[in-house]
């Protein structure tokens, strides 16, 4: 009798931890869906999870990450505007809340959880600047380049998404002033900034995490910004490299040291990373032009999943040689925060080159192919 009059607290707290470990998103949606009721969510990476929409309501229940954030997106969206996934920034467990959502106008108000609220709030500054950049781009590029010529990226729309990628940098930089400055203690202006470092140079996210509160700079995220700063330092061209091993896909040691006497591009990448995919073509390209010569290719791929890898590496075939870092750590000792990144070395292991032009880099070591 003494142990049934235990179950039922045994079950609440049971419970109770279960709900201390999850984050719950409410929503309600204002439209008539017209049959597309379903509700997609997931972390990166990952399989889609589903739920129903029932008289306009949802509820998702999913685990608490602490490093990754759950991305969800609607039916109705996806079948009639293409898939629009966005996130939200959970710094703890708990509750998000969606309300009045418009999945026409793609609009909702945000309530429950500060980091989210706050995230959401960066969200809706970035999203104004778009208009600039898209005005920028078209002094330039009246008409969008072709995405694709004979099977490949073309060179038009790289150099397109190059000045994107350039102009979008340049607006991010400033979003991201106002906004640390507005919400120097929040979770999430130190993850934005944690988020938007690559091709910042050391003293401009010096500059930037200055702006941070105190309890900011010492948390986690603020420790691996300053950790980022001096892997910039250590990584910068004419530096030379900081050697690593990591596993191939047949379960086997790669290490850079190995490779010493030849040209290496490390490409960092991820299968969910469509840039990453789109420039395998080209990638394929320079390896057939040089991998006679004394020059190699070594992937690095920042997939959490092995799966997720191992069905990229058979679907692209990239014949050259491929590894991963599922925890990150050289890709943080190389200052990689986002892909693709691209760092060319020379035989003695000194860098060379960090992403810029390496296909005319290349022609310039070994002639034009």
């Amino acid at each position: 009798m003494k142990i049934l009059s235990w179950l039922p607290l045994l079950l609440f707290y049971s419970v109770a931890l279960q709900a201390q470990s999850n984050i719950t998103i409410k929503g309600n949606i204002i439209n008539d869906l017209e049959g597309y009721d379903e509700i997609y969510f997931k972390y990166k990476g990952e399989p889609l999870d589903t739920v129903k929409v029932v008289n306009g309501n949802f509820v998702i229940i999913m685990p608490f990450r602490k490093d990754d954030m759950p991305w969800i997106y609607d039916e109705y969206t996806l079948k009639k505007l293409g898939e629009r996934p966005f996130g939200l920034m959970a710094e703890h467990p708990g509750t998000i809340v969606l309300n009045d959502i418009d999945v026409r106008s793609f609009s909702f108000r945000i309530s429950g959880m500060q980091s989210a609220i706050d995230y959401e709030e960066f969200n809706t500054l970035s999203q104004s600047t778009h208009t600039d950049i898209v005005k920028e781009l078209q002094k330039k590029y009246p008409v969008t380049p072709e995405y694709t010529r004979g099977g490949d990226v073309s060179s038009e729309y790289r150099a397109y998404n190059n000045d994107y990628i350039e102009l979008f940098n340049k607006y991010t930089v400033i979003v991201l002033e106002k906004f640390i400055k507005n919400h120097p203690d929040s979770f999430a202006a130190v993850r934005v900034l944690k988020w938007n470092m690559e091709g910042m140079d050391a003293e401009t996210i010096k500059k930037y995490y200055a702006l941070l509160s105190k309890k900011r700079q010492n948390s986690d995220e603020g420790k691996e910004i300053v950790t980022f700063i001096n892997a910039l330092k250590s990584s910068a061209v004419n530096n030379q490299i900081k050697d690593f091993v990591l596993l191939g896909p047949d379960g086997k040691n790669v290490s850079t040291k190995s490779l010493r006497g030849k040209y290496v591009l490390i490409d960092f990448w991820a299968s969910w990373c469509g840039p990453c995919v789109a420039e395998f073509p080209n990638i394929k390209e320079l390896y057939g032009k040089y991998k006679n010569e004394n020059f190699e290719i070594l992937s690095v791929s920042i997939d959490k999943s092995s799966k997720a890898w191992l069905n990229a590496l058979e679907k692209h075939q990239l014949p050259w040689l491929q590894v991963r870092d599922e925890k990150n750590s050289e890709a943080y000792n190389f200052a990689v925060s986002a892909v693709p990144v691209k760092i060319l070395i020379d035989p003695k292991g000194k860098i060379i080159m960090r992403d810029g032009d390496i296909e005319k880099k290349l022609s310039e070591l070994f002639g034009v192919r």
